[in-house]
């Protein structure tokens, strides 16, 4: 409710004017510090001052007292800044108003923000351009200040809350093409695949890594970095609940187009597993990512074994996308390969079902191609 007046006495306004003479007075004094310290240093080799000619150690109180007075400032100036930026973040629930901050460059005044030691006022700041981020009209701000390269420091090294909200940014920029492009050309992407080790940031990091993997050249990246593939063998084969997280599968469904990382993920035992778990649970998405896998020979070699187990399936599921990708996989079997495929089809009638299939109305078109193909083989 006070919210109006603040807005109509040019409060938000007022506040960026402040944070703006103090984003310049603190580079005033970064900078005449190193010019104080370039000076002390070349003044130190050209003499040596009077009271050190007796090899005793030189008096450094003096540089002591002055950084000790530096910090004190510093630490001052970020209690404010943390106080401005904290009444913007809340006006800007009007969007109106939010337009007009970041017409002030909110955005320019929020990045340097990043690079302070004061976590309050990173998480802050991190929290504020997660929520201009969602606006396209932010984009070119946060890609002109090189977000990407700002949070690398912060990923995955910082404190915990810094971590998440740096990674909940990132996952909010990651739907953007020039920043997927800039995480993917950088060093952003090992320090990402480096948290999939990390239980507690997992969900957050298959997101911004599923983004990634949408386009082409990135998946490709992605799927270079062999603890990828193995991690995501890890937790399809360790996942307790009856449905894969839709990260999870996400991420695995498009990295399984890959060649070698298909055949990583399917190293061992895991083809096995994941059979098993589908044979359990009939779950649409692992299905898919089995289908991507066997597009390939090695998974698909993998996989013939249990080609009797997929005919009988086949046969129990319920729902065309099921049948849909469950003939997909079978098709990818090279059912040629098989010694014994006469006697399987005959054992488990799947002649007589693909039959069926093909009566005219009783099964979408698209499932009639995947029984051709099937056929076919």
């Amino acid at each position: 409710q006070f919210h109006p007046s603040l807005a109509q006495s040019g409060i938000g306004a007022q506040i960026l004017k402040v944070i703006d003479l103090e984003v310049k007075r603190h580079a005033l004094r970064e900078h005449e510090r190193k010019s104080e310290g370039a000076h002390n240093g070349a003044a130190d080799a050209d003499k040596v001052d009077d009271t050190d000619r007796g090899g005793k150690p030189k008096d450094k109180s003096g540089d002591k007292l002055a950084e000790k007075r530096h910090r004190l400032i510093v630490r001052k100036q970020e209690k404010l800044l943390y106080v401005c930026f904290h009444v913007l973040l809340n006006l800007s629930e009007d969007h109106e108003l939010e337009r007009k901050l970041t017409k002030k460059n909110l955005v320019g005044l929020l990045a340097p923000m990043l690079e302070r030691d004061n976590q309050e006022l990173r998480v802050l700041s991190l929290v504020f351009l997660k929520k201009l981020s969602i606006f396209k009209e932010n984009l070119p701000a946060l890609r002109e200040k090189q977000l990407v390269n700002l949070l690398m420091p912060l990923v995955p090294a910082a404190p915990e809350p810094t971590l998440v909200s740096a990674l909940r940014l990132l996952y909010n920029a990651s739907f953007d093409a020039k920043m997927r492009e800039a995480v993917v050309t950088g060093q952003m992407l090992p320090r990402l695949v480096a948290l999939l080790r990390k239980r507690a940031q997992l969900p957050l990091v298959l997101r911004v890594l599923y983004n990634l993997s949408c386009d082409t050249r990135a998946r490709a990246n992605i799927a270079k970095h062999e603890h990828v593939a193995n991690a995501l063998r890890k937790q399809v084969i360790q996942c307790n609940e009856h449905a894969l997280p839709l990260e999870l599968a996400a991420l695995a469904i498009n990295v399984a187009t890959h060649e070698a990382a298909a055949n990583a993920m399917c190293e061992g035992n895991a083809m096995r597993h994941f059979l098993e778990r589908l044979y359990q649970t009939h779950d649409l998405l692992l299905l898919k990512m089995l289908r991507n896998l066997t597009a390939h020979e090695a998974p698909a070699a993998a996989a013939a074994p249990f080609a009797a187990d997929l005919f009988a399936l086949a046969q129990q599921v319920e729902g065309d996308e099921l049948l849909l990708e469950l003939l997909g996989l079978i098709g990818n079997l090279r059912l040629r390969r098989i010694p014994e495929l006469a006697s399987l089809v005959a054992r488990y009638g799947f002649i007589e079902f693909l039959q069926r299939q093909l009566v005219p109305g009783f099964a979408e078109d698209d499932v009639l191609l995947e029984v051709v193909v099937v056929a076919g083989e």
